[in-house]
């Protein structure tokens, strides 16, 4: 994990104007290879090394992001929940109003949901990403305030 954070936080430099970094939490990589499948406490110990370490050379809290199923089998220790969520939950119908959250993050109010990964805006196909608050929020959000 230590390295891992490392190679990460070395492909790019996370200015003051960025959002956080964002660790990509999905159960379809950890499945991939079954002679390196590790346990689900061993898979939580190396995301918060990961996580705390990317905070250390960052200077900034990481966002993970993951889906119900994902964060309901990994993400349900109350450490995860120190961490912003950028939850995606693909509603059947648009309108919905809040997504699930996962694990640790259940009753607590959602910040960024991505609703759709194909959502058409003419003939451009795209995420449909949001943030639960205004735009000031959002600022402060990335300030870090």
């Amino acid at each position: 994990p230590i390295k891992q954070a490392q190679s990460f936080t070395n492909t790019r430099k996370f200015e003051k104007i960025d959002l956080p970094p964002v660790i990509d939490f999905e159960g379809g990589s950890l499945a991939k290879v079954k002679s390196k499948r590790k346990s689900v406490e061993q898979v939580q110990a190396d995301l918060l090394t990961c996580l705390k370490e990317v905070e250390k050379i960052t200077g900034r809290k990481p966002m993970i992001y993951t889906n119900g199923g994902t964060g309901n089998v990994y993400l349900n220790k109350p450490e995860f929940a120190d961490y912003p969520l950028w939850v995606a939950n693909y509603p059947r119908d648009m309108k919905t109003k809040n997504p699930e959250m996962p694990g640790a993050w259940k009753g607590t109010k959602w910040l960024f949901w991505q609703k759709s990964q194909s959502y058409k805006i003419g003939t451009t196909t795209n995420d449909f990403d949001k943030f639960n608050g205004t735009i000031s929020e959002l600022k402060a959000f990335i300030e870090g305030k």
